[in-house]
């Protein structure tokens, strides 16, 4: 049994443990930022408060063939590296490759190194096996705040490829070893601390995707996901540590995406080639907000901040069937048989992140209420 912990926003320090899961004995403790004399201590500036941050907060992938457990990173205390000092400040941000017998980290994928936005990594990884010119590879497919996805080997944590999923200003391209390159205009000084400087910064730190779980597809080899594209003004300031309460150095501002008219929009994405098969977006562009189902029915399931709960064609994006619920549909569609009948069950009425910072700007307002979990018949 392995497990993350939350509490990035409350300067935790990340780590990942296992236990027996019959008799609850301890195996392993691994953490994801270092100590003094441990590796990727010198990619942190040292400073009297130590390397913090890197919770493993969200969901862990495991392949038993290759013995590998994998999970993602939150971003570094101090979310600026202006309050920080330079550095990557491994592991955060980072998709990390741990030995289940042992939890010493196999490999690692920094996906946003010297982070300044709390674009954080702590997204699962999907895996998927991907004939990638001509060859069947182990892949692992991660998609998170920032408007990219990455593909890497699994068995070894190179990189093959990224594909953009939403509008993204800061990142604007790849190196073929997988490091991002930069938008410089983006990135802060000392000097811009507790000036009059506005960065606008795409996407805001609730993310192009966060809570909403992506879906694969055998059947069509797509990668489904709502995704939303939004920005943030962000100042950056001076702030004194105190431990438990969130230490960030940065101020944020929601707002549209300049020239869009929408936020959400739910999109199958082609992960070998990067390129989008479709994308379906609501008459008002709100939130998306559900996680996806993709079924071997051919339909696949999403929701939005507005209460709509939708099923798509899962080639084409037509929408086939579509209700409303009593909030925004904040959980992760499941399906499921009893005598023979197929069921989908849903939560709604989370009020997740996309929802508080999103919905807004589609002119939804939505009652605190309290979750409902909708269950639906497909028909005899």
């Amino acid at each position: 049994m392995v497990l993350g912990f939350a509490g990035g926003d409350r300067s935790g320090r990340g780590q990942v443990v296992a236990h027996d899961a019959e008799t609850g004995e301890h195996l392993w403790t691994t953490y994801t930022v270092p100590r003094p004399g441990e590796p990727g201590y010198e990619t942190w500036t040292e400073r009297e408060v130590p390397p913090l941050g890197g919770l493993t907060w969200n969901t862990i992938s495991y392949d038993p063939e290759l013995g590998l457990a994998y999970l993602g990173t939150g971003q570094p205390t101090p979310w600026a590296s202006t309050l920080r000092g330079p550095g990557d400040a491994l592991y955060t941000n980072s998709i990390l490759a741990l030995d289940i017998d042992t939890g010493e980290i196999e490999w690692y994928f920094q996906v946003v190194p010297a982070d300044n936005w709390d674009l954080d990594a702590t997204h699962e990884s999907m895996l998927v096996d991907l004939v990638i010119n001509g060859v069947e590879r182990k892949a692992l497919i991660e998609t998170s705040k920032i408007g990219w996805g990455v593909v890497l080997d699994r068995e070894t944590g190179r990189f093959i490829n990224a594909f953009r999923t939403g509008y993204d200003n800061i990142i604007e391209g790849w190196t073929d070893s997988g490091s991002p390159i930069y938008n410089p205009a983006q990135i802060p000084t000392l000097d811009d601390v507790d000036s009059d400087k506005v960065f606008e910064v795409c996407p805001h730190f609730h993310g192009t995707r966060n809570l909403n779980s992506p879906s694969f597809s055998p059947e069509t080899g797509l990668y489904y996901s709502g995704i939303n594209n939004s920005c943030m003004d962000v100042t950056f300031v001076s702030e004194e540590y105190v431990p438990g309460r969130v230490y960030r150095g940065m101020g944020s501002r929601t707002k549209m995406v300049p020239g869009y008219d929408y936020i959400g929009e739910f999109v199958a994405f082609n992960p070998v080639t990067g390129e989008r098969a479709w994308e379906y977006r609501t008459e008002n562009g709100a939130a998306m907000t559900a996680s996806a189902l993709a079924t071997a029915g051919g339909v696949v399931f999403g929701g939005t901040a507005d209460r709509r709960l939708f099923a798509l064609d899962a080639e084409t994006g037509e929408r086939l069937w579509e209700t409303r619920l009593n909030g925004d549909i904040s959980g992760a569609p499941v399906t499921f048989t009893v005598d023979g009948r197929q069921y989908l069950a849903v939560g709604a009425g989370g009020r997740i992140g996309q929802t508080t910072s999103y919905a807004r700007f589609s002119g939804i307002t939505l009652p605190q209420g309290s979750g409902v979990m909708w269950v639906f018949a497909l028909p005899e």
